[in-house]
């Protein structure tokens, strides 16, 4: 839920089944496995998780350095982080990884590349059985042409899943010197 006079630039909810809303998942370290049975019968597949279902889009990782989902590349966001306008990125998710930090990225027109000076590490809860919602302050950096959600701050391997809810984009209302 937002506070009262927040303003809404962008949003994801992964609310229809199947549609990740132009988001792809990179670099999960899961892939298609075979796994012989005794016997022919017993024979199983293995796929990797990455699924939008039931409101979630779900993501499963197995040591994967550079786990992250990323916004469509073949559009911009639109979306302005300016002094009057966006001001916060919120993801609302479960966390079920022994990550502590995760890293929000983006690229402009202007620094169409990833690099550590444009994103914004945050704190999360590792192993979290519940939705939690993390809010991301955000600079003044005008329009944004692509987003990533990086499963770890500084890059080392994570294993587990995650759970997205949302993510949201906006204004939110600011109290004293924060949100």
């Amino acid at each position: 839920m937002l506070p009262a006079g927040a303003r809404t630039f962008g949003a994801w909810d992964f609310a229809k089944p199947l549609d990740a809303q132009g988001w792809r998942a990179e670099n999960t370290g899961t892939s298609y496995r075979f796994i012989p049975g005794k016997v022919p019968f017993w024979n199983t597949e293995s796929f990797p998780v990455r699924l939008v279902c039931g409101d979630y889009y779900v993501i499963a990782m197995q040591n994967a350095a550079g786990a992250c989902l990323v916004s469509s590349d073949d559009r911009d966001t639109g979306i302005a982080f300016t002094v009057d306008r966006a001001n916060a990125v919120r993801v609302k998710m479960m966390n079920h990884t022994d990550s502590t930090r995760m890293r929000f990225w983006w690229q402009t027109d202007a620094e169409p590349e990833w690099k550590e000076t444009n994103s914004v590490a945050f704190d999360v809860k590792p192993q979290d059985t519940d939705d939690t919602v993390y809010t991301v302050p955000m600079p003044r950096i005008g329009i944004v042409k692509q987003f990533r959600l990086s499963f770890s701050a500084d890059g080392s391997p994570v294993t587990g899943t995650c759970r997205i809810d949302y993510i949201w984009a906006g204004r939110l209302p600011i109290a004293g010197n924060g949100f």
